[in-house]
């Protein structure tokens, strides 16, 4: 019996839906941006339908990594809804970071999205981004690229060496 292959993040990002040196924004304005490219690239079936069902759930974060000092350093928001053709994901890079609350940015921040009813990856994919992003060093590499290209090749890196180990332990 083969063991259960893990969801991979980047098999749901695109190099098209992901956002290099976005300026510091709040983070509705930061996930409506999230939400057009995935438009842009034909995933959703009725795109006014998907904007009114982002504003509706994707408030609270679904995962956050921070440092303990109420910094935070990345916040993933999930949406579900009939409008997707299927499963999803556009990340925003801010070195500046985006404007959470008053005083909180993050500098990634991540919108996971899934046809309404989608069970995996939808709980599976908080878990895999935290498991590949949660090393600081692997964050810092990520907002030092330039481009879009640049951001998928750490991606894919830094998820194969994640499986390799938790396949070694």
């Amino acid at each position: 019996m083969s063991p259960l292959r893990q969801v991979l993040f980047t098999g749901y990002l695109a190099e098209t839906r992901i956002l290099v040196r976005v300026p510091s924004v709040p983070l509705v304005k930061a996930l409506l941006l999230l939400a057009e490219a995935m438009v842009r690239d034909g995933l959703v079936k009725d795109p006014l339908g998907f904007y009114g069902d982002l504003s509706s759930q994707s408030a609270p974060p679904i995962a956050r990594l921070g440092d303990g000092d109420g910094t935070f350093r990345l916040s993933m928001h999930q949406v579900f809804t009939p409008t997707l053709k299927k499963a999803a994901v556009a990340m925003a890079l801010s070195p500046q970071g985006i404007r959470l609350r008053r005083d909180q940015t993050a500098p990634i921040v991540i919108l996971s999205a899934g046809p309404e009813g989608l069970v995996s990856p939808g709980l599976a994919l908080p878990s895999r981004v935290v498991s590949i992003l949660g090393d600081p060093t692997r964050r810092e590499r990520l907002l030092s690229c330039l481009d879009a290209a640049g951001v998928m090749a750490r991606l894919v890196e830094f998820e194969r060496f994640t499986e390799a180990t938790a396949q070694g332990a």
